[in-house]
């Protein structure tokens, strides 16, 4: 488990459990039953992702208490282990749902045009044509900004395809998304089109403008 993870769990725990030490006459943790706790996060009236957060917390803390410490409570753990299954369930299903759509078509195509033009543009301010840049490699890659905020200068890469003598792109980053907590990041290749490397090559020249230009980062 990651830190922040045990951490978030940790006081999800405390917060459900001393609560209902705050609402109710039971003053201890010996005392506290599957009930009181499923009447705790249900008046909460809380987004299932957080009520799974709760139960999935409560439910670890009595798992680490009755496994290293031999204790007994009366409290059923797969009961709190099922309904924190059933609010991650739930929470998948309105995050599906809630999902923005797609930009239309020619909308997409408006900012797409916009920002190139944008880039380059030798009148347009720095900020702008950087941005631009960040914008139209966005819409080619699709990486997630925090992954995109995070290339270097040296990232792109090319290769010389020996049947028809093109220049084929690509980038190589670093995700964090699906690395594990205590292993080496995950690497990946993208492909990168022409208007891509356009873009990434603009602005990695406008950095020459920036005073920050000593740094590793694209952006």
């Amino acid at each position: 488990r990651k830190i922040s993870t045990v951490n978030s769990r940790y006081w999800a725990a405390v917060s459900v459990l001393r609560s209902i030490m705050e609402t109710t006459s039971h003053k201890s943790v010996d005392i506290i039953t599957t009930d009181d706790i499923i009447s705790e996060v249900t008046r909460r009236n809380v987004s299932p992702s957080t009520a799974h957060n709760l139960y999935e917390g409560v439910c670890q803390m009595y798992c680490f208490m009755t496994r290293n410490y031999r204790l007994d409570f009366p409290v059923d753990v797969n009961e709190i282990r099922k309904l924190a299954a059933r609010e991650k369930t739930a929470a998948k299903r309105a995050s599906e749902e809630n999902k923005l759509p797609d930009i239309p078509e020619e909308y997409f195509n408006f900012i797409l045009n916009a920002a190139v033009r944008a880039m380059n543009d030798d009148s347009e301010d720095y900020n702008v044509r950087a941005t631009a840049c960040m914008i139209v490699m966005l819409s080619q890659l699709g990486m997630r900004i925090g992954d995109l905020m995070a290339l270097s200068v040296d990232s792109l890469f090319f290769k010389k395809l020996a049947k028809s003598g093109n220049t084929a792109y690509y980038i190589h980053y670093t995700s964090r998304k699906p690395s594990k907590p205590h292993s080496p990041m995950v690497e990946f290749d993208i492909f990168c089109n022409d208007l891509c490397a356009q873009a990434f090559l603009k602005l990695k020249e406008l950095r020459g403008q920036c005073e920050f230009s000593s740094e590793p980062f694209l952006y």
